[in-house]
């Protein structure tokens, strides 16, 4: 008698559906290393005077924003917003923006 039954082995199909997911996740892995070790953006945070709070902003991602009432939590709040975004950018085969060079002086 067999140790396992016959439905704990996969089908050919599963197999090929499993490598292919597995190929994806290497792409999206390869793609994030890239982006924490090659792709630096311009991130800056401003005072806004009429919420008495600071606000966080990448230059490559205008329409992002992350606020705050300490200024370091500001900075790294739109960090890893720009992060996340990117991520799933990446998911979805989205082609991410490079840095601005406006930002390279």
């Amino acid at each position: 008698m067999p140790k396992y039954s016959d439905d704990y082995y996969l089908t050919p199909q599963e197999i090929d559906e499993l490598s292919a997911d597995a190929k994806q996740v290497s792409k999206v892995i390869a793609a994030l290393f890239r982006f924490e070790t090659e792709i630096h953006y311009s991130y800056r945070v401003e005072w806004a005077a009429e919420s008495a709070e600071y606000i966080g902003l990448c230059e490559e991602f205008p329409s992002l924003s992350w606020i705050n009432s300490d200024q370091d939590k500001a900075r790294l709040g739109i960090e890893k917003l720009v992060f996340e975004v990117v991520k799933d950018m990446i998911i979805q085969g989205e082609n991410i923006p490079e840095m601005q060079k406006s930002t390279l002086r």
